[in-house]
């Protein structure tokens, strides 16, 4: 149901004007092919709960594969809500271990592992990341073991599906290769404690997306954003008075503000700047529309203020953008 009504109204913004900034064509100057590249905003939230902003997860549809980054709160709803599931799940990457990027990872891999149209997962589900993914593995199945075993025995369910198949790496450079999709893990500055961190890029037919995941400004990630399709970047935002403070001081020294945000856009070029994990401190926080004037300060191209569940269309040519359907 989802996928038919984002079509729908994808459909009529393709035949009959362009968005502003984008350049225009109209759905049949398109082939298959170029169709096969969909981003959707899972989650743009951070750890404080938000009926509106879930945590941070953002999917990837692109050749024939279905790729989860992060799995933030309220992941495996998302995925229903957009008409596909959290058993339709073929790989997930963790850009690092802190509790909003992964809390969602066990709704995932039992849910998805359940008899219903949007589980009905039969093998393992492969999670990529940083040396921890291993110990999220290990917990998993001993916080689920009595439940796996009710399950198996009530349902019949395969003992493969209820799980996950992990795969680790400490260093940057490519971790994924499959069906023409290349996916390179970039480190990314997200303080001296949370090491490894990362980024990622997606590389498929010459179309190209990249996450920054959680970190301040970083020069390795720009270096590997250079003039990409879509570039999905964090942000942390307080009033400037707010910054002066020690604590805010240090906050700032994990995350990018607007201000850096926009330097690194301004520096990387991508077609689309789109804001996700969208942090501000809660005493007279900013506004997004503060937050997006105070990013323009340093870089006058598209820069875009995230949403959940909105759609990022990656063509050889453009990059169209699909508002949320509610």
């Amino acid at each position: 149901m989802g996928d038919a009504i984002v079509l729908m109204v994808l459909s009529v913004m393709l035949t009959a004007s362009a968005l502003p900034g984008h350049s225009g064509a109209t759905a049949q100057s398109h082939t298959s092919r170029d169709n096969d590249y969909k981003v959707t905003l899972l989650g743009t939230g951070t750890p404080v709960p938000s009926p509106t902003a879930f945590g941070p997860s953002t999917f990837i549809e692109v050749a024939g594969q279905k790729l989860l980054f992060d799995v933030g709160r309220g992941a495996a709803t998302r995925l229903v809500e957009i008409g596909s599931g959290p058993g339709k799940v073929d790989a997930v990457f963790i850009t690092h271990m802190h509790s909003d990027h992964v809390v969602g990872l066990p709704d995932l891999v039992m849910t998805g592992w359940l008899p219903f149209p949007w589980g009905g997962r039969r093998e393992n589900l492969p999670v990529y990341g940083p040396p921890g993914v291993k110990n999220l593995a290990q917990g998993l199945d001993m916080a689920f073991e009595d439940d796996q075993q009710i399950r198996m025995k009530e349902l019949d369910l395969p003992p493969k599906g209820r799980g996950i198949e992990v795969h680790t790496f400490k260093n940057e450079g490519v971790v994924f290769a499959k069906g023409g999709v290349t996916i390179t893990a970039i480190s990314v500055s997200h303080g001296e404690h949370v090491k490894p961190a990362f980024g990622y890029r997606i590389d498929y037919d010459n179309r190209s997306v990249v996450l920054s995941g959680d970190t301040a400004y970083s020069q390795n990630l720009a270096d590997h954003a250079q003039d990409v399709d879509l570039l999905i970047h964090e942000v942390f935002a307080a009033k400037e008075e707010m910054s002066k403070t020690p604590l805010l001081a240090q906050i700032e020294l994990h995350h990018a503000t607007p201000e850096k945000a926009g330097i690194f856009f301004r520096e990387t070029n991508p077609k689309i700047a789109v804001f996700n994990h969208i942090a501000t401190w809660p005493l007279n926080p900013p506004t997004h529309q503060e937050i997006l004037v105070r990013s323009k300060l340093h870089y006058t191209g598209d820069v875009i203020m995230g949403e959940d569940k909105m759609v990022f269309l990656i063509f050889p040519d453009k990059v169209v953008t699909v508002p949320p359907v509610q």
